[in-house]
């Protein structure tokens, strides 16, 4: 009987003890509880005090409600805290609570420590490293039948390296002054690594680099825009003028004058080009002296779009362009008739057509460590894929004819290795075929009776008789046919 007497009397207590504990509960707007005790305890330094004194202990007033968002200040090692309830439930949980504050504190403490940023420091190795840009595409802004590009912005200061010429540089300075007098300075620098006799004398373990000034220049007008090889040095100003030096001796060849400002120039041995914000190209041999291509426009080559851009420009050594649109479309020009010639486009015919693959054009020359501009574009271009059902007949139609307007272009340019990897891929394709009659045409051209002795600096027997080695490797029967003709032919022309 005793013993449920007292177990119902503990069970009473925890009862009322939870009643009390919910009554003291203060939930908070963040979702979490914090228990307010509602008495606090004394104490007191007379050690003679009676214990008869702690039945008169007066209950103070419940403390103020705390704000919402005010976290509870842990107590120190060593300190009582007045407002602790007896009861080893409530203490535990306010501990447990004060340990998780504490917690989200030390936490935050520790992100705002951490710097915002993790970059590495920069050495001085790092300093040294070119940062290479791919070209960005010139967007082209079509209206009213004309072509509006944006000319470079005026830098205070340029460096071009001398293509084929290692270590020389040409350095522009747009701001330098003497005599009181701002103008423009242009120097060609040679730059040469020493090797230090005594370690003492090494910077940061590399070696001295000494700049040696060949030759220099002073204009009146800023440079935009340069270009160099080892023969030429050409110069896009702001005065609307092309200026070309000497490499090795810094004299000043011409200044040629153009519509506008100059957007790109480029040089190749004897030969430039420089094409203006209005959209039109012009292009010298200034080994001849004369012009090659006129303030040509480039709305001829492009559709009145806005998606068009310039991906590449360059000319041949002859001074011939070769032009690449965004659109896969390649251009050049026939300076005998003076007009633009399309090389090749990414258009629907290439979907009825066989691609060229880049091992056709490393081997039809024969040779693979040479390649000319064109051959290298087509390297580039993306491959079109042959669309399924498409007649045998129609492939042979298209893959001919793109390959006869290739072997034209290849002409204009003048350049040895595309000309003859063009003809022999064509003569190729040609046996692949069964095309006689191109082929007989083929022969007839290249053994005919006044024409020059040359063609793209190749002779025309030796083209002559790789054609036919190649007829007589593919198609056995035509070339006993046409040979035996042209040369017949040849003979009776020679005669009279």
């Amino acid at each position: 009987m005793e013993d449920n007497s007292k177990e119902n009397e503990s069970k009473n207590s925890e009862k009322t003890m939870m009643e009390e504990r919910n009554k003291q509960i203060d939930v908070r707007k963040d979702g979490k509880r914090r228990i307010q005790p509602v008495f606090c305890g004394t104490t007191t330094a007379d050690p003679m005090t009676s214990l008869s004194s702690e039945g008169k202990k007066t209950v103070a007033p419940p403390p103020a409600k705390r704000k919402a968002l005010a976290p509870a200040v842990p107590a120190k090692k060593g300190e009582v805290d007045l407002e602790d309830s007896s009861d080893s439930d409530d203490d535990d949980e306010e501990e447990e609570e004060d340990m998780e504050i504490s917690d989200i504190e030390s936490v935050r403490n520790k992100k705002r420590k951490v710097p915002a940023t993790t970059s590495q420091p920069m050495l001085a190795l790092d300093l040294k490293k070119p940062a290479l840009r791919p070209m960005e595409p010139k967007s082209l802004k079509t209206q009213e039948g004309t072509v509006l590009m944006e000319a470079p912005e005026q830098q205070p200061k340029l460096s071009q390296h001398v293509v084929d010429r290692k270590g020389m540089f040409v350095e522009i300075d747009n701001r330098w002054k003497h005599g009181g007098v701002e103008t423009t300075q242009i120097k060609l620098i040679k730059k040469k690594q020493q090797t230090a006799e005594n370690e003492d004398d090494m910077m940061d373990g590399e070696r001295r680099v000494n700049h040696e000034c060949l030759w220099m220049a002073v204009l009146g007008s800023p440079v935009i825009i340069v270009a160099a090889n080892k023969h030429n040095v050409v110069l896009g100003c702001g005065d609307k003028c092309l200026r070309v030096y000497r490499t090795f001796c810094g004299t000043h060849i011409v200044s040629l004058r153009l519509d506008s400002l100059p957007v790109l120039i480029g040089v190749t041995e004897h030969a430039a080009y420089a094409l203006t914000e209005n959209g039109r190209l012009s292009t010298w041999n200034l080994k001849l002296g004369k012009a090659v291509v006129t303030r040509q426009p480039l709305f001829d080559c492009v559709e009145a779009s806005t998606d068009n851009s310039l991906i590449s420009a360059d000319v041949s050594e002859t001074g011939v362009p070769l032009i690449v649109f965004s659109n896969g479309s390649i251009f050049t020009f026939n300076v005998s008739l003076s007009c633009w010639i399309q090389a090749i486009t990414t258009n629907v015919l290439g979907r009825l057509t066989s691609p060229i693959s880049d091992a056709q054009l490393s081997c039809s020359n024969g040779t693979t460590n040479s390649a000319g501009p064109l051959v290298r574009l087509l390297k580039r271009m993306r491959k079109q894929a042959t669309a399924p059902g498409v007649a045998p007949q129609v492939v042979k139609a298209v893959k001919e004819s793109q390959l006869e307007q290739l072997l034209h272009c290849a002409e204009q340019l003048g350049n040895p290795q595309d000309y003859q990897t063009m003809l022999m891929l064509y003569v190729e394709t040609l046996c692949e075929g069964g095309s006689e009659k191109k082929l007989k045409n083929i022969l007839n051209d290249l053994s005919r009776s006044g024409a020059p002795m040359q063609v793209c600096g190749l002779r025309r027997s030796a083209l002559y008789d790789d054609v036919t080695r190649m007829i007589k490797l593919k198609q056995p029967a035509i070339a006993a046919r046409i040979v035996a003709g042209v040369a017949a032919s040849t003979t009776t022309k020679s005669l009279f």
